[in-house]
């Protein structure tokens, strides 16, 4: 983190090698509005007038920029290489060996092929030779967040619906990440997700509700959330062979996938296990985590083998929505305890604090987001004259992971004064 600043905050090429032959997710489960981070730096994208910007933290440097070389640039047309133009449905960003990646969702138009077709941008770490690698056809959309990598190809699903066809199936498909080819390799009759990757295999999740008709009743549909089955499965990419693993009810626990293990919170015996995926055996790994309703226990995600999960306490909620407790919580895989977690940010007063979120992490450090605020900037709007807009910048900070999980509060904070 004391690394000397380069001659760029702008990183040319990363120096590793990410091209492995074992499956890994290249994305979050759900990366909606996360941006990809590396040993180096992290990516991020702030929205504005058409279109959008890639921000860049250097941690070395301890600021953002944007991803331009451009210093009087106004940032908001395609001679710049942080411009994004068009945004609909949003972005996601990702990495993948010394490349960055823009998934955009698009917006799946009507037979007659209106619409915008999704799609997967590729360019070099500082935004140059930018170009598209693969587009979806008429009538496909993207599923969900989950991409997985073997360094060769991408790995994702997609919705497939034809014409007057009012069903969407799922089917999983490879993309070349050299020619941007792409080829079907399974048609599922699940309503899969994608949640883990390790080796060969892709881990596979179902949520199955019982019934829809009671799920938007309101007197029934917190028992009927209650009562979905969720099924996790191996799909095995050489051999096409799907193999289910575990099968449980949302009250009975809460569980998250990484590498070829699944963790979860037991809501029956208050008990943390780790669940090897490769060979079937399941380890407690700790008791006693706080007595909690299922429904309001939220997993955060794994970091530095730990698995982060919040409790949202409804005992005193008023009618105007207030008097809900938040408590959060980290499970230390490694030494088997449960850590109560007070770095808390309280974004306005209309809303409860939350922990300092994790955004990416290196061997040592966490790039956290710890506060907000708003700026003015110039935007083009639709008509093509500049007009101005309010826009909420994330304040993050790097801090060493020691010190996060002890709540020890040694931010040190990300500059954004260049933006």
């Amino acid at each position: 983190m004391e690394t000397a600043p380069t001659n760029s905050n702008i990183p040319a090429k990363l120096d590793e090698n990410q091209n492995s032959i074992g499956l890994k997710l290249v994305t979050p489960v759900d990366s909606s509005g996360v941006g990809a981070g590396n040993e180096i730096g992290y990516y991020d994208l702030l929205y504005r007038g058409m279109g959008a910007n890639i921000l860049y933290t250097d941690y070395a440097t301890k600021q953002c920029v944007y991803l331009s070389s451009q210093v009087s640039s106004t940032h908001q047309d395609e001679t710049d290489l942080s411009w994004i133009p068009s945004v609909d449905g949003g972005i996601e960003p990702f990495l993948s060996g010394d490349k960055l990646y823009m998934r955009v969702i698009g917006m799946p138009g009507d037979s007659d092929g209106s619409g915008t077709p999704g799609k997967i941008m590729e360019m070099n770490l500082d935004g140059s030779e930018r170009r598209d690698l693969f587009t979806l056809q008429s009538g496909e959309t993207f599923t969900q967040n989950a991409i997985a990598s073997n360094g060769t190809y991408f790995f994702c699903l997609i919705n497939r619906v034809q014409a007057g066809d009012a069903i969407w199936n799922k089917s999983l498909i490879k993309i070349d990440a050299k020619t941007g080819q792409s080829e079907t390799i399974y048609d599922f009759d699940l309503p899969v997700y994608i949640v883990g990757a390790f080796d060969d295999i892709l881990v596979l999740k179902t949520i199955e509700i019982p019934s829809l008709e009671e799920l938007f009743n309101s007197e029934t549909s917190s028992q009927t959330i209650a009562s979905q089955v969720h099924t996790l499965y191996t799909f095995a990419i050489n051999t096409s062979s799907l193999q289910q693993v575990k099968k449980w009810k949302q009250i009975e626990l809460s569980g998250a996938c990484q590498d070829n293990t699944f963790c979860y919170l037991n809501f029956e015996d208050l008990s943390v296990y780790r669940l090897d995926i490769s060979t079937g055996d399941t380890q407690k790994v700790c008791d006693g985590f706080p007595a909690c309703d299922p429904e309001h226990t939220n997993l955060l995600g794994f970091f530095d083998s730990h698995l982060q999960f919040e409790v949202m306490d409804l005992s005193n909620i008023q009618p105007d929505g207030s008097g809900v407790e938040r408590y959060q919580y980290a499970v230390d895989l490694d030494k088997g305890e449960i850590i109560a977690q007070t770095l808390f940010i309280q974004e306005s007063e209309d809303t409860m604090p939350s922990v300092y979120h994790i955004m990416a992490e290196t061997e040592d450090y966490f790039l956290v987001h710890y506060a907000t605020t708003t700026k003015v900037v110039e935007s083009i709007v639709s008509d093509g004259t500049i007009g101005t807009e309010q826009i909420s910048l994330a304040k993050n900070a790097l801090i060493k992971k020691s010190d996060y999980w002890s709540n020890i509060n040694n931010i040190i904070p990300i500059s954004d004064e260049n933006l």
